[in-house]
């Protein structure tokens, strides 16, 4: 996370049909970590499908060193579907961050669809 090529993020996803699954993510006031996670189209074409579930993340902060606000996925143009993360910020406390209500809080994205569990049992081991 820090470095020459550090990254702003836990994972940047690129390419398509990608599963981010099972992650727990500290920023523990690492600055240069400002979402928790990326998504990017690269190229047309790229970014479509992926499936962001059961994933925690620790941000320490609601505002990141941008000023902006702290979210859970960054992803424009990209297709995905997320059910069960779980956020925190400075108290540690988890909290559900899933609810279609509160997209535009922790998500930043526009091609944002929910999911649930049964999704799981059709996807390819």
């Amino acid at each position: 996370m820090k470095g020459e090529n550090y990254a702003d993020s836990f994972v940047d996803l690129k390419g398509n049909d990608c599963v981010l699954r099972y992650c727990t993510g500290y920023r523990n006031g690492e600055n240069n970590i400002n979402r928790a996670f990326e998504m990017n189209k690269l190229d047309e074409g790229w970014g479509q499908n992926a499936y962001i579930y059961s994933n925690k993340v620790y941000m320490d902060t609601p505002t990141n060193s941008e000023g902006k606000k702290m979210v859970f996925l960054n992803s424009w143009n990209c297709t995905e579907t997320v059910w069960d993360n779980w956020m925190a910020y400075e108290d540690g406390e988890l909290f559900y961050c899933d609810n279609e209500k509160d997209k535009w809080t922790y998500y930043n994205c526009n091609g944002l669809t929910y999911g649930n569990s049964e999704i799981e049992k059709d996807m390819p081991d």
